[in-house]
């Protein structure tokens, strides 16, 4: 029993250092898409931002209900970057990211 409780809890320590791993690389990217996007480089901004995207989606289906809310938020905010990017409206597309952005920072505090 103390070996698989010893086990159980390595798992999970492990686990969390991973997640805060994802939070740092995924809130890595959006800054450097909010940079691209408030330099007016809308296809950079789309670049990091779809990247950002798919490691903020990952994290969530894991993530426990107050941290899933934040990430889904995020993932909401960096979706209508994408799309604001993609119709060629970098600041537009900007605001959003930073919206997320805000989202990632406060996951990767808790």
């Amino acid at each position: 029993m103390k070996k698989l409780s010893f086990f159980l809890a390595s798992v999970l320590f492990a686990a969390n250092i991973f997640a805060d791993d994802h939070y740092t690389t995924a809130l890595e990217l959006v800054n450097a898409a909010v940079k691209e996007g408030s330099s007016g480089n809308a296809s950079n901004l789309v670049r990091y931002a779809s990247r950002a995207l798919e490691k903020t989606q990952v994290d969530a289906v894991t993530a426990p209900s107050d941290i899933k809310l934040l990430l889904n938020n995020a993932a909401l905010e960096l979706q209508k970057a994408i799309d604001h990017g993609n119709l060629g409206h970098p600041g537009e597309a900007t605001k959003y990211a930073k919206a997320a952005a805000l989202h990632i920072k406060i996951v990767s505090t808790k």
